[in-house]
């Protein structure tokens, strides 16, 4: 069975480019140099660090064409999913009015691969970005691992979100799932800006390997042109495809392990790392299942 694999040994230069991570790591940072972060009474982030966080991560629309400023988490979607993301994979928590580093964030300040590992596994397994959104279609996260698997087969080349839909309807038939109550002229369409807005733009966008290019209008052709997926050369940096699980991912007898129902493997992050596993993975009680 073919899988995607996080590389093991990835450098500082690449890390540094993936920018959920980017912005985690020196949210990490701020807290660890000062002994926490003391939140405001709603408990968002001080402006400070809102401002500091900003330019290492994903863009925000509304800033980016000038409609909002940097100023308040709350009103910064892409700061608000970035300390949610911190919180849930298990990096901080909340302590008396501060943020600070949980034991595992004081671990992955030493060792991003793995915080690398378990922020792919929360996006995939621990969050419903769906929530951010008025799609009627259900969580579709869990089929990250097989966009990842579509865009290493198809992503050479920029192609249109809509074959990219309808290739991941395939293999995650969750997005042909819609609301009986939906009215909408072009169902099609629709799934297709859901893929884009979810799987890419809330998602792999996030790690830097793949982006959403919105269409513009054509005068020419008085139409809209498509929107475009692009897989970004990051992903090549990051992921490696293989026709079987290597050697390296298995137990050795001085390893903590991950059990299994066919394998064993190092560790939790070495589990993550099998990208194409995590479609498997069930989270509650930490084994890979056929």
């Amino acid at each position: 069975m073919p899988h995607i694999l996080i590389k093991r040994n990835l450098s500082e230069s690449v890390l540094s480019q993936i920018p959920i991570l980017r912005q985690i790591r020196r949210l990490m940072d701020i807290i660890n140099e000062n002994d926490g972060i003391k939140m405001t009474e709603t408990g968002n982030l001080p402006t400070r660090i809102v401002k500091e966080l900003y330019p290492l991560g994903v863009p925000d629309w509304f800033v980016e064409f000038g409609y909002s400023k940097v100023y308040r988490e709350d009103k910064l979607e892409c700061i608000k999913l970035m300390h949610f993301l911190a919180k849930t994979c298990g990096a901080v928590r909340m302590f008396k009015g501060k943020l600070i580093l949980t034991k595992k964030g004081k671990e992955w300040l030493q060792d991003p691969w793995s915080l690398l590992c378990e922020l792919i596994h929360t996006v995939v397994w621990k969050i419903d970005n769906g929530g951010m959104d008025a799609y009627m279609i259900g969580n579709i996260n869990s089929g990250i691992p097989d966009a990842l698997m579509l865009l290493y087969k198809y992503g050479s080349e920029p192609r249109e979100a809509q074959f990219y839909a309808e290739e991941f309807a395939k293999v995650c038939p969750a997005i042909m799932d819609i609301s009986d109550e939906l009215s909408y002229r072009d169902i099609t369409l629709y799934r297709s800006r859901c893929f884009s807005t979810r799987i890419i733009t809330r998602g792999l966008f996030l790690f830097g390997v793949a982006e959403c290019i919105e269409g513009k209008y054509d005068s020419s052709e008085n139409k809209m042109k498509p929107d475009m997926i692009v897989r970004k050369a990051l992903f090549d940096e990051i992921f490696e495809y293989v026709e079987s699980i290597p050697e390296r991912l298995l137990q050795d007898d001085d390893s903590p392990a991950c059990s299994t129902s066919t394998i064993t493997l190092n560790s939790k992050a070495e589990a993550f790392a099998l990208i194409s596993a995590l479609r498997s993975f069930n989270p509650s009680n930490d084994k890979l299942l056929n």
